[in-house]
């Protein structure tokens, strides 16, 4: 293996881990602040609270969701496993996504549904 290891048993790479996650939980916790201040949603502070609960697990889900795609890129792709980066960063946004949407659902459904 010519001197490569495994960089599981480095610190620097567990406190990174630690600070994405932390950062991410951050910029979603005020993303989604700032768009229901910005559209006067109503429920705002129970939606965040919902949010502040639920974004761990979301978190977790996108990174396994991330995770799963950069692993089984080269037997999806194949030849394009190039094409599994792209695809994992769109599925791992479109897991926050979804994730907020249900607890925004779930929190004020009769605001969210369409009249008819």
């Amino acid at each position: 293996m010519l001197g490569c290891r495994s960089t599981l048993d480095a610190p620097w790479m567990w406190a990174g881990w630690v600070l994405c996650a932390l950062g991410g939980y951050l910029m979603v916790r005020r993303t989604v602040g700032v768009t229901l201040r910005h559209h006067a949603a109503p429920l705002r502070e129970a939606t965040m609270r919902a949010m502040t609960k639920a974004l761990p697990l979301i978190i977790v889900a996108a990174a396994l969701v991330g995770g799963g795609i950069g692993l089984l890129g080269p037997y999806a792709f194949g030849s394009f496993t190039i094409l599994a980066f792209p695809i994992a960063l769109a599925g791992m946004l479109g897991t926050v996504a979804a994730g907020t949407a249900l607890v925004r659902h779930r929190i004020c459904p009769t605001v969210d549904s369409p009249a008819g």
